[in-house]
């Protein structure tokens, strides 16, 4: 009999080397990040490094794992930040702070902060009054991000952001927390 936790780690791991196999070859400055089945990663500017972040979910129990990729402009994996959490409401605003942090402990300066949940990165964007439940990690973000010369955040699909799921399913399954910078326990 299969292991459940095993067949979804399997699954992990080949989204994880999928990933590296399609990241480390850099697209062209040309290429759109329309994800038509395949993983486009859009590179940065040159002295901007990009953090993609993104949540998972246990509907079995009240655990939320969140993970961040920082890469540089040709690919280069500069650090990934897991982080498991209990009853949490918003676990990508968790998430997006977690990017957020990664870029502070990485001592970047100037950083894109991408994610899948468009309402987010919307409220993190501008000054709109975020919702009750969701305030105080918003403004967690607000404050976080005077902690760079340069930021943004954006938006990706979902299907651009399989890698950094991949390690919020991770973090999730193996109740990994902590940042790596060089060796990646996937």
């Amino acid at each position: 009999m299969v292991n459940v936790g095993q067949a979804v780690s399997g699954k992990v791991q080949r989204d994880f080397y999928e990933f590296q196999d399609a990241n480390f070859k850099v697209p062209s400055p040309l290429s759109r990040s329309t994800c038509n089945g395949t993983l486009v990663w859009q590179r940065p500017g040159m002295i901007i490094t990009k953090n993609n972040v993104d949540a998972a979910v246990s509907r079995s129990s009240n655990f939320v794992g969140t993970g961040a990729i920082a890469r540089g402009h040709d690919g280069k994996v500069f650090g990934i930040f897991l982080s498991i959490y209990t009853g949490i409401t918003s676990s990508r605003s968790m998430a997006i702070r977690d990017g957020l942090k990664l870029g502070i402990d990485l001592n970047l300066s100037k950083v894109v902060i991408e994610s899948n949940a468009e309402a987010i990165v919307r409220k993190c964007s501008t000054s709109l009054d975020p919702p009750i439940d969701i305030a105080a990690i918003i403004f967690d973000c607000l404050a976080l991000k005077e902690s760079f010369s340069s930021y943004e955040f954006g938006f990706v699909k979902r299907d651009c952001n399989r890698a950094v799921h991949c390690c919020a399913q991770k973090a999730l399954l193996n109740g990994w927390s902590g940042l790596w910078t060089s060796i990646v326990p996937l």
